[in-house]
C-alpha cells in the first residue's frame, strides 16, 4: 500500500514539473510572437507640415484641411435606408435607373502646409460613382458615403488620394453620433501601429453639391491591393487563393459561406461570414469551396479535442499575435460589433489567418446607441463571442493576451498619457474646423431634436456640448483602463480546468 501512495504521489510531482515546463515555454513564445511589430505609420496631425499664413484668402471660405468637393448635379445620391413599420431596415434606395450608384465629379484640394478654397484650383479632378455607405449609420442625419473612381472608359481607376497610395475604392466616413469626431481617426491611427494593413485615414471637410457638410474622415477601405492588405493573386491552378472575409450582417448573398460556425450555430446571431476578396466576378465555385473549407479546417482545430496542441489545434492555423492583439483592442475599447459586425480576417497563400484589420470605430468607447455591457468600463466582454469562446479556454493564449496588453498599457499605444496626448494634440490640430462642422450640425447638441436612431439611449447619455463629448470619451477610457489593469490576471479564470472540463471529457 505504501509502494502504491509513493508511485503515484511520484506521478503527480512528474505532471506538476511537466505542466511547469509547458508553462515556462508558453511564456517564452508569448514574448518571441510580438517581435517587431511597431509600424512607422504617417499621422496627418503630427506630420503634416505648418500651414502657411501667406496661403490664406482673406474674406474668403478657408480650411488649413483636405477639401472635397463632390457634384452630381442635384440627383440624389442612393443608398438611404428605407424601414418597414417597425422600424427595421428591409432594404436600401436605389437610383432612378435601378442601380446603387449615380455618376459624381469630385474635385480634391490635397496640398499640405496650405489654406483651401472651394474656388481654387484642385489637386486632382476626378470622375467617380457613389452611393450611401454603412449600416445603422446610414439613418443619421449626416450621411457617410462610397467612392469609386473610374476612367473615361468606365474602368477602375486607381488614384493615390492624400499620400494614401493608389486605389479606386473610398469611404467618405461622416462622424456624427460620434459628437468627438475623433474615434475612427483616433482609433484606426492607434490601431495602425501594431497592425500593418490597418486602413489609412486622413480628416478632410466636404462640400456636397455646393453645400458644405462638415469635417469628414476620408479612409481605406479593408481590400486587395499594394496599398491596402497586400495579398499574393489568385492561384494560377484556380483552386486556391488568398482571401478577405467578413463577418456582418446576413444577406443572402452568394459571397456568403456555409463555414463550421456557422452550420453549427456558433455564428453571432443574424451574423454570417462572407469573402469580400475575391470580389463577386472572380469568386469561383472552387475559389468559395476552398475558402469555405480552409476557414472552416481552423474552426474544426479550435472546437476540437486537440484545441490545444501547437500542431494538431488552432495554432497550427492562425497567426496568433493578430488574434491576442485583436481581442486586447476590442476590449478596451468596448468595440461592440466585434466578432458580430464589421469584422474583417485574412489569409495570404501560404500563410496563416490573421484577423483584422480593424474597422468602424465610430461606436466604440460606450458610444453605442443603446447601452452595452462594460458601459461602465468593468468585465471582459468579448470573451464568451464565438472564436474566443475557444481561444481563452486556452492558457497559452490566456498568458500571450497578459502580456501584451501590459506591453501595450506600459508605454504602448494604451498607454495612459499616450492616450491623453493624442487626443488633445487631434483637437488642437483640427482647431476650427470643429467650429465649422458644429455651425451645420450643432443642433444635435440637442437629443430632443433627434429621433431614435440619431441620439444614444437613455436621453443624458447625449453630450450637450463639444468638450462634454471629449470629457466622455477620456473618462470611459481612463476607467477602462483602470479595471483591465486591475483585472487583466482574472482572464485565466477562462482556462481553468474548472471551465475547459466539458471539451476535456
Amino acid at each position: 500500500m505504501k509502494l502504491h501512495y509513493r508511485i503515484r504521489n511520484f506521478i503527480f510531482a512528474s505532471i506538476l514539473i511537466a505542466a511547469t515546463v509547458v508553462v515556462s515555454i508558453a511564456i517564452q513564445n508569448a514574448d518571441s510572437i510580438f517581435g517587431g511589430t511597431h509600424v512607422n505609420r504617417y499621422l496627418q496631425h503630427k506630420d503634416a507640415p505648418e500651414v502657411s499664413s501667406d496661403s490664406k484668402a482673406e474674406g474668403k471660405w478657408n480650411t488649413h484641411l483636405p477639401l472635397v468637393c463632390i457634384e452630381t448635379n442635384g440627383v440624389k445620391i442612393p443608398g438611404g435606408a428605407i424601414l418597414n413599420k417597425e422600424g427595421d431596415v428591409i432594404k436600401y434606395e436605389l437610383a432612378a435607373d435601378g442601380s446603387t450608384t449615380i455618376p459624381a465629379s469630385v474635385t480634391i484640394f490635397e496640398k499640405e502646409g496650405v489654406y483651401h478654397q472651394p474656388d481654387g484650383k484642385p489637386d486632382l479632378e476626378l470622375s467617380a460613382r457613389i452611393r450611401i455607405r454603412g449600416n445603422t449609420s446610414r439613418l443619421f442625419d449626416k450621411k457617410s458615403y462610397k467612392l469609386n473612381f473610374f476612367d473615361n472608359q468606365e474602368q477602375e481607376l486607381p488614384v493615390n488620394v492624400m499620400g494614401m497610395g493608389a486605389h479606386d475604392e473610398w469611404a467618405l466616413y461622416g462622424p456624427f453620433l460620434d459628437k468627438t469626431l475623433l474615434r475612427n481617426y483616433l482609433f484606426l491611427n492607434l490601431y495602425g501601429e501594431i497592425e500593418p494593413y490597418t486602413p489609412d485615414v486622413r480628416f478632410c471637410e466636404v462640400i456636397l453639391n455646393g453645400d458644405y457638410q462638415g469635417l469628414y474622415v476620408l479612409m481605406e477601405t479593408v481590400s486587395k491591393g499594394a496599398h491596402r492588405v497586400d495579398l499574393a493573386s489568385s492561384s494560377t491552378r484556380k483552386d486556391k487563393t488568398a482571401y478577405i472575409v467578413r463577418v456582418d450582417k446576413a444577406r443572402n448573398e452568394q459571397s456568403e459561406l456555409g463555414n463550421f460556425t456557422f452550420y453549427t450555430n456558433n455564428l453571432e446571431p443574424k451574423a454570417t461570414l462572407s469573402v469580400v476578396y475575391p470580389g463577386t466576378s472572380a469568386l469561383s465555385e472552387p475559389f468559395r469551396s476552398y475558402i469555405e473549407a480552409d476557414f472552416s479546417a481552423f474552426e474544426k482545430a479550435l472546437y476540437s479535442y486537440d484545441f490545444k496542441d501547437p500542431e494538431k489545434g488552432y495554432r497550427a492555423y492562425i497567426d496568433v499575435a493578430s488574434f491576442v492583439d485583436y481581442y486586447i483592442m476590442s476590449e478596451f475599447l468596448l468595440v461592440n460589433d466585434v466578432l458580430y459586425r464589421s469584422t474583417y480576417f485574412y489569409k495570404d497563400l501560404g500563410g496563416k489567418l490573421h484577423i483584422g484589420p480593424g474597422w468602424d470605430y465610430n461606436n466604440t468607447a460606450n458610444n453605442f446607441l443603446r447601452p452595452v455591457r462594460g458601459a461602465d468600463g468593468e468585465g471582459f466582454v468579448y470573451a464568451e463571442r464565438t472564436w474566443y469562446k475557444m481561444l481563452l479556454k486556452d492558457e497559452y493564449f490566456v498568458d500571450c493576451v497578459i502580456k501584451r496588453y501590459r506591453e501595450l498599457r506600459d508605454g504602448g499605444i494604451l498607454d495612459a498619457q499616450n492616450l491623453t496626448e493624442e487626443t488633445e494634440h487631434i483637437v488642437t490640430w483640427l482647431g476650427d474646423a470643429i467650429d465649422r462642422n458644429f455651425e451645420v450640425w450643432g443642433y444635435s447638441f440637442d437629443a430632443s431634436q433627434l429621433d431614435n436612431f440619431n441620439r444614444l439611449t437613455p436621453y443624458e447619455r447625449n453630450p450637450t456640448s463639444y468638450e462634454e463629448a471629449l470629457s466622455d470619451l477620456r473618462e470611459f477610457l481612463r476607467i477602462r483602463g483602470i479595471w483591465m489593469d486591475e483585472n487583466i490576471e482574472s482572464l485565466q479564470q477562462y482556462s481553468h480546468v474548472s471551465m475547459i472540463k466539458l471539451y476535456l471529457d
